[in-house]
C-alpha cells in the first residue's frame, strides 16, 4: 500500500524573473573545491547549502537596503528573498522559508508578476506542508490576477491540480492538469510540460487508470532525461511516480529500483534529512515490508517519521501519513499493538484537521482492518460507524 503523504511537485517559479534580475548566488572558489572533493560527498549538499544560505542572507540584506532608498529595486528584493526561501526549504527549514516569503509578500508591490512569483512560492510551500486550505486561495489569486505571465498561471494550476488530487477530486484535478499542459505547450516550455505530465499521470494512476497513466509518466521521464539542466528533484519526482505505478502492479523489484534511484538523487540534492528523502524512505519501507524484510522496513519507516516530525511538527499531516505508513509495516511484521498505537496517533492528528478528511478516512479503514484482525470487531464497527469516537478509547494496552 502506498504511503499517504504526497511527494512535492517541483516547479522553478523564480526562473523567469531571475533571468532578468541579479544573480545572488555566484559560485565561490570554496564551493567549487567542495564540489570537486569526493571525500566530502556524503556531506556536500548540507555544507554547500549552508554556505549558500549565508550568501543569500547577505544578498537579501543588501537588497532590503537598496529597496528602502529606491522602491524601484523591488525586483532585486524579491529575487533575493525567493532564493533564500528556496535554500531554507531545501534544507528542510520550512518555518524560516515561510517567514521570508510572507515578509516580502507583505511589502507593497505594483508588479503583478513579482507578486505572483512570491504568492506561488509561498502557496507551494504550504501545499507541501499539507496546509492546502491556506495554499488554495494564494494559487487562485495568481490565476485571477491581471498581468501575471502564463508561466506563473501554469505554476498556480499545477499547485491547485495537485491539491485536488490529494483530496481525490479527480475530475477537477484532471481539468486543471490539462489546462496547465496546454499553457506549457503553447509556451514551448518542455520542462513544465514534463512536470505536468507527471502530475496528470499520477492522478490517472490514483484514480484507478494505470493504463492511461503509464504513457504519460514514460513521456515525462524521456523529456526530463533529455533536459540536461532539469532539476534533480524534478527527475526524482517522475521516477517516484513510476515506482508508484510498479507498486500498484505489485512489481516490487521494479518499484524498488525506481524509488532507490529517486532516493539517491534526493539525497545528493538535499542531504540525508529532508521531507522528500523521508517520503521516498516511506515508499521503500512499504516494499521491504511486503517482502518480509521487516528490520530494514521498520528502520526506514521510523527514520522517515522522525524527519517529518522535525520538518513539519508533531501535529502535522506529513507526520500523520508517515505514522500510518509505519503502522502498516508493523502490522505486516505481526507487531499489532505497536501498529495500533501508530494508527491511533495518526488518526488523532488527522481528526484535528477536518480539511484532510479523505486521508483520515483511509487511515480509519486501515485501523479498522487491524482491529478485526485482533478479534476486536465490535470496536472496528464502532470506529467505522461513528467517526467521532475518541480514538484514545480504543487504545490497545
Amino acid at each position: 500500500m502506498r504511503a499517504l503523504a504526497a511527494l512535492a511537485i517541483y516547479v522553478s517559479l523564480t526562473a523567469g524573473i531571475r533571468a532578468e534580475g541579479p544573480q545572488p548566488l555566484e559560485e565561490t572558489t570554496s564551493l567549487r573545491n567542495l564540489d570537486q572533493n569526493p571525500g566530502q560527498a556524503s556531506h556536500q549538499p548540507i555544507r554547500a547549502n549552508e554556505v549558500r544560505i549565508v550568501q543569500a542572507r547577505e544578498w537579501l540584506e543588501r537588497a532590503r537596503r537598496d529597496w528602502n532608498t529606491d522602491p524601484q529595486q523591488h525586483l532585486k528584493l524579491v529575487v533575493a528573498a525567493a532564493d533564500l526561501a528556496n535554500l531554507y526549504r531545501n534544507a528542510g527549514d520550512y518555518p524560516k522559508a515561510e517567514q521570508v516569503l510572507r515578509e516580502v509578500l507583505a511589502q507593497p508591490c505594483t508588479d503583478a508578476e513579482v507578486a505572483g512569483l512570491v504568492r506561488n512560492n509561498l502557496a507551494d510551500l504550504l501545499r507541501e506542508e499539507g496546509r492546502a486550505d491556506e495554499a488554495e486561495p494564494l494559487f487562485q489569486q495568481s490565476i485571477d490576477s491581471a498581468g501575471v505571465s502564463s508561466r506563473q498561471r501554469a505554476g498556480a494550476l499545477i499547485g491547485l491540480a495537485d491539491i485536488d488530487r490529494q483530496y481525490r477530486r479527480w475530475d477537477a484535478s484532471i481539468r486543471k492538469w490539462n489546462v496547465a499542459l496546454e499553457i506549457s505547450r503553447q509556451g514551448q516550455d518542455e520542462r513544465t510540460e514534463a512536470i505536468v505530465l507527471r502530475g496528470l499521470g499520477i492522478t490517472w494512476l490514483e484514480s484507478g487508470s494505470a493504463a492511461r497513466a503509464e504513457p504519460l509518466l514514460r513521456r515525462s521521464v524521456r523529456m526530463l532525461e533529455n533536459d540536461s539542466d532539469a532539476p534533480p528533484e524534478a527527475v526524482a519526482g517522475v521516477l517516484s511516480a513510476l515506482g508508484e505505478l510498479y507498486r500498484q502492479e505489485n512489481k516490487l523489484a521494479l518499484a524498488e529500483d525506481e524509488w532507490s534511484h529517486a532516493l539517491k538523487l534526493e539525497r545528493a540534492n538535499f542531504g540525508e534529512v529532508h521531507p522528500q528523502v523521508a517520503w521516498l524512505m516511506e515508499m521503500l519501507s512499504d516494499v521491504f515490508s511486503a517482502r518480509a524484510e521487516f528490520l530494514l522496513a521498520r528502520d526506514y519507516a521510523t527514520r522517515a517519521s522522525q524527519m517529518m516530525s522535525a520538518s513539519f511538527g508533531e501535529d502535522s499531516m506529513p507526520l500523520a501519513s508517515a505514522l500510518a505508513n509505519r503502522a502498516l509495516v508493523e502490522q505486516r511484521a505481526g507487531e499489532l499493538h505497536t501498529a495500533a498505537e501508530d494508527y491511533e496517533r495518526a488518526i488523532r492528528i488527522a481528526r484535528a484537521q477536518p480539511e484532510h478528511q479523505p486521508v483520515e478516512e483511509a487511515m480509519i479503514q486501515r485501523y479498522a482492518g487491524l482491529l478485526k484482525a485482533m478479534h476486536r470487531a465490535r470496536e472496528a464497527k464502532a470506529l467505522l460507524a461513528r467517526r467521532d469516537v475518541p480514538v484514545r478509547s480504543l487504545a490497545l494496552k
